[in-house]
């Protein structure tokens, strides 16, 4: 499903067994808040067999823009670090939580080969942007809610509740060297106004994404969190 206006929901039986999965996912965006739930559960049992794989449900929301950074010289790495508000629960070998995921864009159009995913960690999730000072770089920042089912039992349930937000809470540089670059400037292609301690409230004007993302077939996990 993609849709900024409504839930992806709904109730699929599973092949070859006689268990029932049930799913919903919803989300929504702005620059630098993005809100997401996952669900998922089953009904049935498995007298006819065990389902040989794994029911994922997600959602994602997120952000596009170009940025360019002065304050610097050459090349370094942004640090976008969202503080994360939500909870999580499981029961049956079942999984439900978060990450965050940035895709590079050129002149509007998203790289996906070049994708990254961010753990997100005690609350705290932070993307690692490599950056050249001067010079525009564009990208898809977006935050991932996932419940997944991998034991197939009666009653087995997951849900990933990130409803209250994921907001961009603190914007940090460093240079080459790895040092702290602390009088820093962003100008960006949508015209929001961004700075140390995140968005600084103003109505912009760039492309929103969001998708809300219903049964998938797999979901890689990938552990990248910066020290910074």
């Amino acid at each position: 499903c993609q849709s900024a206006t409504s839930a992806c929901q709904g109730s699929v039986a599973v092949p070859g067994t006689n268990f029932t999965a049930h799913y919903h996912s919803h989300g929504s965006a702005d620059y630098g808040i993005l809100k997401n739930y996952a669900a998922v559960s089953l009904s049935g049992d498995a007298s006819a067999g065990a389902f040989p794989s794994f029911f994922s449900v997600g959602s994602r929301s997120g952000f596009i823009d170009s940025y360019t950074f002065t304050g610097g010289e050459g090349s370094g790495t942004a640090y976008f670090t969202f503080a994360v508000d939500g909870i999580t629960s499981q029961s049956g070998g079942a999984y439900g939580g978060s990450l965050f995921q940035y895709v590079p864009a050129s002149n509007g159009v998203l790289d996906w080969a070049g994708q990254r995913n961010f753990s997100v960690i005690d609350g705290v999730g932070t993307i690692a942007v490599p950056i050249v000072f001067g010079s525009p770089v564009g990208m898809l920042l977006s935050f991932y809610a996932l419940a997944q089912v991998f034991q197939w039992e009666e009653g087995s349930a997951a849900m990933a509740d990130f409803s209250h937000t994921a907001i961009l809470s603190k914007i940090a540089v460093r240079g080459s060297a790895g040092q702290l670059v602390g009088d820093f400037a962003i100008a960006s292609a949508s015209g929001t106004r961004y700075g140390a301690n995140g968005v600084v409230p103003e109505p912009g004007s760039a492309a929103l994404l969001l998708a809300g993302l219903g049964p998938a077939a797999y979901w890689h996990r990938k552990r990248n969190q910066p020290g910074i």
